[in-house]
């Protein structure tokens, strides 16, 4: 049985194409069809970095325990809220319990913010990284100490009046007076309240961007003495 041309042809091409994949071009020798092969540009791909888990967990482990480091505070003496008073042993139990969190789980927290930020330096540049962590961390501080604070001290003063009517209220002026007092502006300090360790991080990050052009040129100097 005859071959109809056109069928011929794409036969030709297809058994070309099979056994010239990834070529540039392929002639059909038969009857002369054209079967160029244009191979498709790939696009450039960029190696992802593997997600380090174990970091993710330890910040899961730090969370979990600075929920429990704050519930644990309101057995003790010193905190303005005291949710059983009179148990000793309980009372001696907090006490170890807050202070030995106090001896690592904040700084942790630093450590590991610090592990990314010579890439995150490197890659945006010291203005760049500034500015951005000025947006994500000076703004959300500020918008909690002149905003979100003094109309909590506010709210506050209004429902204490609602539970004992002989308590005095405060105006939002009052409130925002007794916030910013007497750290502000004698001292010059921003009350941060619970932000402390924002406020400090914004601190740490502006830290490293200055030290760091000096301790790279210690490094130099002293890799080429060595």
């Amino acid at each position: 049985m005859m071959q109809r041309p056109a069928a011929k042809s794409a036969e030709n091409c297809a058994i070309v194409v099979a056994n010239a994949a990834g070529s540039a071009s392929a002639d059909s020798a038969s009857d002369g069809a054209d079967c160029t092969v244009h191979p498709t540009p790939s696009k450039p791909t960029t190696a992802s970095k593997p997600r380090i888990y174990y970091v993710d967990w330890l910040r899961v482990f730090l969370t979990l325990v600075v929920v429990l480091h704050h519930c644990v505070t309101t057995y003790q003496s010193s905190a303005p809220w005291k949710a059983k008073q009179g148990d000793t042993t309980l009372w001696l139990l907090s006490q170890l319990f807050v202070y030995a969190n106090q001896a690592y789980f904040m700084t942790l927290f630093f450590f590991i913010s610090g592990l990314y930020v010579p890439a995150s330096l490197k890659r945006k540049g010291a203005g760049r990284f500034l500015l951005d962590r000025t947006l994500r961390l000076i703004i959300p501080c500020l918008i909690y100490s002149l905003v979100l604070a003094p109309f909590t001290i506010w709210w506050g003063s209004q429902a204490a009046a609602d539970l004992k009517p002989n308590s005095p209220t405060l105006s939002y002026r009052q409130a925002y007076q007794s916030w910013l007092a007497p750290s502000w502006p004698t001292t010059y300090n921003l009350a941060t309240g619970p932000l402390w360790f924002v406020l400090m991080l914004w601190a740490f990050n502006v830290a490293y961007v200055l030290i760091s052009p000096v301790v790279e040129a210690i490094a130099r100097i002293w890799a080429r003495y060595r």
